[in-house]
């Protein structure tokens, strides 16, 4: 698989499973093995659901897979809020790779612990 592949949905709590989804796959794909594909899942749900809550209309959730580091980044049509203590805790426990400077937030896919 190469190049990028783009999910966009509303910023509604109801199509969070869908980001779950398409960042479940992708993970897959990428030959991730399932732990590592449910942290990703994980991660992606907790940062969504933090983007849904700061109001945009729409996220979007774009995966970078034609690289040595596959990434999945995360816009909104407004500005990203932080990323709250508690997501940041749960990502490193986690041990998902994720940063930001503006925007998109950037997930490191493989980046969980074991990968």
């Amino acid at each position: 698989m190469n190049g990028l592949l783009s999910l966009r949905i509303a910023g509604d709590p109801l199509h969070l499973t869908t980001a779950r989804s398409f960042a479940g796959s992708i993970a897959r794909v990428l030959g991730l093995d399932e732990g590592n594909r449910q942290d990703i899942r994980l991660a992606v749900s907790e940062l969504v659901t933090v983007l849904i809550r700061s109001g945009p209309a729409e996220v979007r959730v774009v995966a970078e897979v034609d690289t040595d580091t596959p990434l999945l980044h995360l816009h909104t049509d407004g500005t990203l809020p932080p990323i709250p203590s508690e997501t940041v805790e749960l990502l490193t426990a986690l041990g998902v790779a994720v940063w930001s400077i503006d925007q998109p937030w950037v997930v490191r896919l493989g980046g969980a612990a074991g990968a």
